[in-house]
C-alpha cells in the first residue's frame, strides 16, 4: 500500500470512529458531518454510503421529534441531492436513472416527497439493499409528517376500514405511507436492473399455470394489475413471460412523459397512452390473441367511467377493461407483486372472481386483493374524490 493510500485509510478510519462515537452519544449532527467527510474520501464505498444515509434519516427523525418538521426536511435532501448529482456526472449515467424515482411524486404534486426522492434518485445503481434502507428510513419520517399523503391515507383508512379501532386505523395509515415511500425508492433499482437481477428478488410465483393456459388459449389476455405492492416490478416480470402492451395515463406535466416512457420501456413492453386511438389498438391486439396490461384502479376522467361500490363507497371506476373483455372474449387475470418482510416479492396470478362483466365486478376483485394486505394498497391516493351528484366531498 502506498503512503498516500495509507494516509487516506487512516483518515477514513478516523472519520468513521468519530461518526460511531457521535451516534453512540445521539449527536446526529456530528455523525452526519463525520460521514460527509468520509464520503469525500471514498464516495463509492457502499458501507460508508449506507451509514451516511442512515445518519441523515436519524437526524431528520430527531428534528421531527423535537417538533420542527421544517428542520427535518432541511436535514434530509440537500446533501444527498448534491452527492447524487456528482455521482451521475462522474459515471455519465443517463438522466432518467437519476430522476426516474421522482416521476410519480412530481406528477402528484407532493413537494416534500419530490425533494426527498430527487436526492435519492441517482442511487439506482447502488443496490436494492441501500434503496430499501433509504425507503424505510424516509417512510418512517414521512408517515409522521402532516403532509398530503399521510392525510389522504388516514382518511381512506377511516372510509374503507370503519370496523377498526382508532388506534389500528392510525397504525394502518402509517404503514400504508411507509409502504408507498418504500415502493417509490425501489423504482430506480427496478428501472435500471437486468431481468436476471430482478429475478433474484422474486421468492415465488403463484398461479403461473393460469397465465400459461391463458396464453395458449389464443383469446387475448387482459392483465389487471392494481396499485398493490411493486407493480413496476410486476411489469418487468410479466414482460419476461410474454410480450405485452401497457396502457398508461399521460402525466399532467408534459415534459415527464418521454422520461416515463424511457424508464418503463423494456424488452417485451410496448407503452400505449390512454387515448381513443389506443383503445382501437388494444381491441386489435386482443383480437389477435395478444396481451395487454391495465392499472384498473385509477380514477377515470368524467365520462370515461361509472360509479360502482368500492369498500362500500361509490367510486368512479373505469369501464374500459370490462368492455374490452366483453367485446373480445379475452381472459382477464389479476396480477400482483406482494412485498415480503425480507424485501423480496411474491408474484400472484389469479382468475377474476367474480367474472369482470362490469365496473362493480372489477372493484370487487380489486377490493379482495387490497384486503389481503391493506398497507400495500394505494391508500395515499384520493380514490373517492369524484362524487355522485349531490353527495358531499370525501376529502378536504
Amino acid at each position: 500500500m502506498s503512503n498516500m493510500s495509507k494516509q487516506v485509510s487512516a483518515e477514513l478510519q478516523n472519520f468513521l470512529s468519530r461518526a460511531n462515537i457521535a451516534i453512540a452519544e445521539n449527536d446526529m449532527e456530528a455523525a452526519v458531518s463525520a460521514l460527509s467527510e468520509a464520503r469525500l474520501l471514498t464516495p463509492d464505498h457502499p458501507g460508508v454510503l449506507r451509514a451516511y444515509i442512515q445518519a441523515h434519516a436519524n437526524l431528520a427523525a430527531k428534528k421531527l421529534k423535537s417538533g420542527d418538521p421544517a428542520a427535518a426536511l432541511r436535514a434530509t435532501p440537500h446533501s444527498l441531492a448534491t452527492s447524487t448529482k456528482t455521482r451521475l456526472r462522474r459515471r455519465k449515467r443517463p438522466a432518467h436513472e437519476g430522476l426516474g424515482v421522482g416521476l410519480h411524486l412530481v406528477a402528484h404534486g407532493s413537494e416534500l416527497l419530490h425533494n426527498l426522492l430527487i436526492g435519492a434518485g441517482g442511487l439506482g445503481r447502488v443496490g436494492e439493499v441501500v434503496m430499501q434502507l433509504f425507503g424505510r428510513g424516509f417512510g418512517r419520517l414521512i408517515a409522521a409528517l402532516p403532509v398530503r399523503e399521510t392525510q389522504v391515507a388516514a382518511r381512506n383508512v377511516v372510509l374503507c376500514f370503519p370496523e377498526l379501532s382508532g388506534a389500528k386505523q392510525r397504525q394502518l395509515a402509517k404503514s400504508a405511507v411507509r409502504q408507498t415511500v418504500q415502493s417509490l425508492f425501489e423504482l430506480p433499482w427496478i428501472w435500471t436492473r437486468s431481468a436476471r437481477s430482478l429475478q433474484k428478488k422474486i421468492e415465488g410465483v403463484h398461479g403461473l399455470a393460469l397465465l400459461q393456459q391463458a396464453l395458449t388459449a389464443n383469446r387475448g389476455v387482459i392483465i389487471a394489475a392494481p396499485h398493490f405492492g411493486a407493480w413496476e416490478l410486476l411489469n418487468r416480470w410479466l414482460a419476461q413471460q410474454t410480450p405485452m402492451s401497457v396502457l398508461y395515463r399521460q402525466p399532467k406535466l408534459a415534459w415527464l412523459e418521454p422520461l416515463l416512457i424511457k424508464c418503463r420501456t423494456a424488452p417485451g413492453i410496448a407503452m400505449l397512452r390512454a387515448e381513443p386511438s389506443a383503445v382501437r389498438a388494444l381491441l386489435k391486439r386482443l383480437q389477435a390473441g395478444q396481451v395487454i396490461a391495465i392499472l384498473p384502479d385509477q380514477q377515470p376522467k368524467a365520462g370515461e367511467g361509472e360509479f360502482a361500490d368500492f369498500f362500500g363507497i361509490p367510486a368512479m371506476t373505469m369501464t374500459l377493461l370490462p368492455k374490452l373483455a366483453q367485446r373480445t372474449g379475452a381472459i382477464v387475470l389479476l396480477c400482483t407483486a406482494q412485498r415480503s418482510a425480507s424485501g423480496h416479492f411474491a408474484i400472484r396470478i389469479e382468475a377474476a372472481t367474480p367474472e369482470i362483466a362490469d365496473a362493480a365486478a372489477l372493484n370487487a376483485n380489486i377490493e379482495r386483493i387490497a384486503r389481503r394486505d391493506p398497507a400495500q394498497y394505494q391508500l395515499t391516493y384520493k380514490r373517492f374524490s369524484m362524487r355522485p351528484e349531490g353527495e358531499e366531498r370525501r376529502y378536504r
